[in-house]
């Protein structure tokens, strides 16, 4: 019973900071600049041509839509809710992805009838309840595991956790897409008990097709190292053999193949829709692949530290140190406690290594806590120039899954300081 009432306390409030910032955990300047962030007239773009040409013109790619004149982006919004039809318009598609959250909600706006400025706030209620539920899973799993004074601590920093809060009902990001399969794989390994792993892979397969068909490769080597972050952890938790883990491995990556397989004939058709050749969808993923890894962007000659990290390619790892990792925005801001990423991460490394000498029985879980960091790291190596573009968004893959284990980690060692003799955890040796 108290497991239960804990679960839907941690859903409820965190569907509604997330929802409607009930907390204040975002200053007022920042939660109106989430709800109009630039990236959602690609949304209301794409919801506009589907009520104009039908939910599958121009591709079904998301886009930008204007009638006359490129500054008319901004108005895609009021058209969308003002219901208007134009005889004639402009639609650059979006087409590094599938767009299948856009597709989703023109169906759902087809059918509804609400008037438009419901529908949008039922997309955000649903954007909004996946990821509370992609968090209250996790929060569920560590109280299963490590009880409920970890959970309490590890939930209070997810509260507070800004980026999380501020595009968690964003319809474009669509943030909850990269926590849930973790999230799943998590609560799926704690409660399976048979050795045999048919279903995970049936399992893997439509989690990541699911991802790539929502919002295609965004943040995709993020994504994919979480995926595999709970297969790895219960492996050494259930001391299967190396062995079997090649084996598994081999299976897990099949998956992974035939989800991208799958999604890429899926964008290749709608590039024969949109540009009548299947050859365009391939030349502009590989373009895009090059121009978002390519680095081609410059710092002044005088910024020798800054010259010197992009020559080693960790210049945008870097940057994106600073910003904070979390925020009481209710407070005053001469009274705002700056928590910049970089000192999490230290005090994340502190606890990784306090736990692994005071707490054998969880050395794999603080090791593997740390191999985490490898998912959002890797996203701001191999991808520098969307790093570099996308200051205001980009700082939220730290919490996929990283910040969420660096919270973890400190609810483990807050505990064993207050009460070693009676720490009660399963091993994860």
């Amino acid at each position: 019973m108290k497991k239960a009432a804990f679960m839907l306390f941690c859903f409820f409030t965190i569907f509604f900071s997330i929802y409607k910032n009930v907390f204040h955990v975002l200053t007022e300047e920042k939660w109106k600049y989430a709800e109009n962030e630039f990236s959602l007239t690609l949304m209301y773009g794409k919801l506009l041509a589907s009520n104009n040409s039908g939910i599958f013109s121009h591709g079904g790619f998301p886009g930008f839509f204007y009638v006359d004149t490129w500054e008319q982006l901004t108005e895609a919004k009021n058209n969308y809710i003002a219901k208007k039809k134009f005889s004639s318009y402009h639609y650059q598609a979006y087409t590094s992805q599938i767009g299948g959250q856009g597709i989703f909600y023109s169906f759902l706006d087809k059918i509804s009838p609400n008037n438009k400025v419901e529908n949008i706030a039922f997309f955000e209620i649903i954007n909004s309840t996946l990821l509370s539920i992609a968090l209250t899973l996790f929060l569920v799993w560590c109280l299963l595991n490590f009880g409920f004074l970890v959970s309490i601590i590890t939930y209070f920093f997810i509260l507070l956790s800004p980026w999380l809060m501020m595009y968690g009902k964003d319809i474009w990001w669509t943030q909850w897409i990269f926590l849930f399969p973790f999230s799943v794989l998590l609560v799926y390994f704690h409660f399976k008990k048979k050795s045999g792993l048919k279903n995970y892979y049936i399992l893997i397969f439509t989690l990541v097709f699911l991802k790539l068909f929502v919002n295609g490769f965004e943040f995709i080597t993020t994504f994919l190292v979480a995926t595999c972050i709970p297969f790895i952890l219960y492996h050494f938790k259930n001391f299967r053999s190396i062995r079997f883990l090649f084996r598994a491995a081999k299976d897990h990556i099949i998956s992974i193949f035939l989800a991208f397989t799958a999604s890429l004939l899926i964008i290749f058709q709608q590039f024969y829709i949109l540009k009548g050749s299947y050859r365009a969808g391939l030349d502009h993923l590989i373009n895009a692949y090059h121009r978002r890894s390519s680095g081609g962007y410059s710092y002044p000659d005088t910024n020798t530290t800054m010259n010197t990290l992009k020559h080693f390619k960790i210049d945008i790892l870097y940057r994106y140190m600073g910003n904070n990792a979390l925020e009481l925005g209710f407070l005053q801001s001469h009274l705002m406690p700056k928590i910049p990423f970089g000192l999490f991460f230290l005090l994340g490394l502190l606890c990784c290594i306090f736990i692994f000498i005071k707490i054998k029985k969880l050395r794999n879980l603080a090791l593997i806590a740390k191999l985490s960091f490898l998912a959002p790291a890797s996203w701001l190596i191999i991808f520098r120039e969307h790093g570099h573009v996308h200051t205001h968004v980009d700082f939220m893959i730290w919490y996929f899954p990283y910040l969420l284990f660096c919270f973890l980690l400190i609810g483990l060692t807050f505990q064993f300081i207050i009460n070693k003799n009676n720490l009660k955890t399963p091993s994860f040796l």
